[in-house]
């Protein structure tokens, strides 16, 4: 299953649950949501923002799982400026529950690799999506997949 694929059915399996999809980008597109923190022309641009009831996720959409792509947002969620820049690029005020996800296909992945702070989109195919939390994810978030 390629990064379109999932991006595609992580997509319409949030739609379908009242969420809001708010950017999606897909592998070689040109421009996206790119946020840059520290000055680059080029910020990073996230595979897909989905809100519903003030919380926002954030999700990065790959064919296999890697732990480079939890490092990554990681490291942009440890710093401060992301959130003021995420709300400011998509016209948002007032607080929101920011969280980090990724997905994949399900075939590329050990239930042992759970980081405590994401939810994990393992897809199965077009139709068939299991979430997984980390034992860090907020209620809300929980409630609303």
């Amino acid at each position: 299953m390629e990064e379109r694929e999932v991006t595609l059915a992580l997509r319409d399996f949030l739609l379908n649950r009242g969420w809001q999809i708010l950017g999606i980008h897909f592998p070689g597109a040109q421009g996206g949501l790119s946020i840059s923190i520290n000055g680059k022309s080029r910020g990073w641009v996230p595979d897909l923002i989905a809100m519903k009831n003030r919380a926002l996720i954030v999700v990065e959409c790959k064919p296999k799982y890697l732990s480079a792509d939890v490092n990554k947002l990681n490291i942009m969620f440890s710093n401060p400026k992301f959130f003021k820049k995420f709300k400011q690029k998509l016209g948002l005020s007032g607080d929101f529950i920011f969280q980090k996800a990724i997905g994949f296909h399900a075939s590329y992945f050990y239930r042992e690799n759970i980081p405590r702070d994401f939810i994990i989109f393992l897809v199965k195919d077009r139709s068939n999506i299991e979430v997984l939390f980390g034992d860090q994810i907020d209620s809300t978030i929980r409630e609303n997949l």
